[in-house]
């Protein structure tokens, strides 16, 4: 491996600029896979090296063997602790005319290969568009999904930043920013997302309206129903008498009969049988029906 390239994949920033400052042509040599000293600075957060190469000429859009540039290599830097380091390895990359458009063999571009919203708008740069999209606070979450597995689903295809306003925040505009046509289709997808919501929410109102509907209807018939049946009882009352039978306190079993089984034939006809409680001297047997 070159030596200039082997200090520059270990971040040693004095080893490589005596060797750059010796022979310029350094700048050029590269690893077996074709990566110069700054795809590795780049590659390993070394944003100081990065800088230096940069000032003394390195090309920021050399491509190694699979096409990679040193972007493609910055946009894959991992860990929190990275992430400033990343941020400004990008902002000189783009300083010195590093280009986002290119594309390594597999035809993926250096922002493709982020997870981080805001290192592919960094990276994308110039190229790089924002809208605002209105949409009412009542849809957001619409939008965000649960857990926000729609956002990130949203994102994720898009390869955009895509920020909705937090619930306490008045504002509806949710921000999009990214490559023209990258916008345009979270825009889409934003849209369709708040149409799916208006329409399910649609349809649970108007199957509520027709179980509420229904509930009347059948309230309505019960009502109808027991409206007839009154007046049909009413009716028969209206030819209903009272007759008091005395009769002695020994025979009242008899009417009852076992079990009851008695009083129920003879109430089974349509007459209501009131007999006084064993306890009671009374030997009224009331009988009330049609005449």
């Amino acid at each position: 491996m070159s030596k200039v390239v082997q200090e520059a994949q270990l971040g040693h920033v004095d080893e490589v600029r005596e060797l750059v400052q010796k022979d310029p042509k350094t700048l050029t040599e590269v690893d077996e896979y074709g990566d110069t000293a700054l795809h590795h600075a780049a590659a390993q957060g070394h944003f100081k090296l990065v800088a230096f190469l940069l000032s003394k000429g390195a090309n920021p859009n050399a491509q190694n063997k699979v096409g990679s540039t040193p972007l493609h290599k910055a946009a894959v830097l991992q860990g929190e602790d990275k992430t400033r380091a990343q941020m400004i390895i990008i902002e000189e990359l783009n300083k010195a005319g590093a280009d986002s458009n290119i594309k390594n063999n597999n035809g993926i571009l250096p922002e493709d290969m982020t997870r981080k919203a805001r290192a592919r708008t960094a990276i994308q740069g110039k190229h790089a568009v924002t809208i605002e999209v209105a949409v009412p606070k009542t849809r957001h979450g619409a939008i965000i999904g649960q857990k926000g597995k729609n956002l990130e689903e949203i994102r994720e295809a898009t390869k955009t930043n895509v920020t909705v306003p937090p619930p306490d925040d008045s504002s509806d505009k949710i921000t999009i920013t990214g490559r023209k046509e990258s916008v345009e289709d979270a825009k889409a997808r934003i849209l369709k997302s708040v149409a799916e919501s208006e329409e399910r929410d649609s349809n649970r109102q108007k199957e509520r309206e027709q179980r509420e509907k229904e509930r009347e209807e059948r309230q309505k018939q019960r009502d109808e129903e027991k409206k007839k049946a009154d007046a049909e009882r009413q009716k028969r009352e209206e030819h209903y008498t009272t007759a008091n039978l005395s009769i002695p306190k020994d025979r009242h079993g008899v009417i009852i009969g076992k079990d009851g089984a008695k009083i129920r034939e003879l109430s089974a006809s349509g007459v209501k049988i009131t007999i006084p409680p064993r306890d009671s001297a009374d030997l009224i047997v009331k009988v009330y029906g049609e005449l």
